[in-house]
Order: C-alpha cells, then sequence, then structure tokens
C-alpha cells in the first residue's frame, strides 16, 4: 500500500496494540504506553503517518507519560495559525460562569486578572482572592504576550491560537510553583467595565513537562 492512499480510518491497520487515540484541537494525538514504542512508531511508520495526516488535514502528535515534547507529523496543506475575526460574539458572563472550559478576562493596558470562570479557577488551583488582582504578566511569556496582544487589537479576534505559557501547581513543600503548558485557546477584544480587555477561552491545555520555579514534583 502506497503512504499517498492511505486514509485516516486506515490508521487502526498500522497502530500497535496498547497506543491509546485522542482528539486535539488541530488533529489527533496518539499516546504510547512507553517511550520506545512512541519512537518507533514515528520513526518506523513515518509515512503512514504523514498520509494520514493529510487525509485528516491536521497534525498528528505522539507523545507518553513523562514526555517533555511530543513528537509531530503535519500535514503539507495545514493552515497557518492566524486570527479568523467574529462578529458574533457576544459576552454572557452567566453562561461563562459555569462554562466548562477556562474563560479570563483581563484588562489590556495593565495585564490585571479582573474576572475568571470556575473552572478557571479549578484550573489554577488558587483561591479567586489570590489570583484576581495579579496580571498575565504571572503565566504568561512577556514577548509572545506583546506580540499576542498586537495581533489581538489588530483582528478583535484570534482563533484556534497556540502559545506556550504556565499554570499555578504546589510541589511537594506546598510552595506554589509554576509549570509550563501548551496551549490552544481563542481570544476577543471586549468592553469590559469601560476598559478595553481580553477575553480569553481555553479550549485545549497540555503539560510540556517543563517548568518555571524550581523542579516540578510529580503530585
Amino acid at each position: 500500500m502506497q503512504a499517498r492512499k492511505l486514509k485516516a480510518k486506515d490508521l487502526n491497520a498500522y497502530l500497535p496494540e496498547g497506543f491509546r487515540v485522542v482528539a486535539i484541537n488541530r488533529g489527533i494525538r496518539l499516546i504510547a504506553p512507553d517511550p520506545t514504542l512512541g519512537q518507533d512508531l514515528y520513526w518506523g511508520a513515518k509515512r503512514y503517518l504523514k498520509a494520514t495526516a493529510e487525509d485528516i488535514r491536521g497534525i498528528i502528535q505522539i507523545t507518553w507519560e513523562g514526555c517533555a515534547e511530543p513528537l509531530e507529523v503535519k500535514p503539507s496543506n495545514l493552515p497557518p495559525l492566524k486570527a479568523v475575526a467574529k462578529t458574533d460574539f457576544q459576552l454572557d458572563l452567566t453562561k461563562l460562569y459555569s462554562f466548562e472550559k477556562c474563560v479570563y478576562i483581563n484588562e489590556i493596558s495593565t495585564q490585571k486578572n479582573l474576572w475568571c470562570n470556575n473552572a478557571a479557577i479549578a484550573a489554577q488551583g488558587k483561591k479567586p482572592s489570590e489570583f484576581l488582582g495579579a496580571t498575565a504578566y504571572e503565566l504568561n511569556y512577556e514577548d509572545e504576550l506583546q506580540s499576542r496582544m498586537r495581533n489581538l487589537i489588530d483582528d478583535q479576534t484570534l482563533t484556534d491560537y497556540d502559545y506556550r505559557a504556565m499554570r499555578w501547581t504546589r510541589d511537594e513543600s506546598g510552595l506554589w510553583v509554576r509549570k509550563q503548558m501548551a496551549f490552544y485557546s481563542e481570544f476577543h477584544l471586549i468592553q469590559y467595565l469601560g476598559e478595553r480587555c481580553w477575553l480569553g477561552i481555553v479550549h485545549q491545555a497540555t503539560e510540556t513537562g517543563s517548568h518555571a520555579d524550581g523542579v516540578l514534583s510529580a503530585g
């Protein structure tokens, strides 16, 4: 069978037993039972993985427990991550408060955290009084955040936006530390309490295995 004729449904034809398949925002993630099997699949079946990626027009990631950076196979026709305007976005805080995905509102001029929903508080682990009033600079890389804001101001809305940022967690000694995450989110330029703000909705967050403060421990 030639790779170019392989269809997405044929993934099961070459995927070894023990792998789990998880849908992600721009494709699928294959979770290997151990690092050796994950790397063997990547190098040994790369032409088939490429064909499947082309067929689904999405990214195929291969990862495993403890993997710091997933192995990726991308199709040649993967559309670039570019702002796509949405003119029909409506701010409904009542609906967003109980929304299952993390939602944040930050003032653009100061980057202060002004509002977040229950899912965001649960993801960060901190109490609202500890998290609200802080700034987005604590959990974002400054250069990327500034670039994101310039794009948002120009385009009003960013969708299918991927970037690296951080979340709070506790280490074994109970100290708050930041763990690096890979995010897929959407952002909207809004007016909130009379100020120009951004609203972010996190669609996917995956730990990268990296950290910003000390050595992270499991738990």
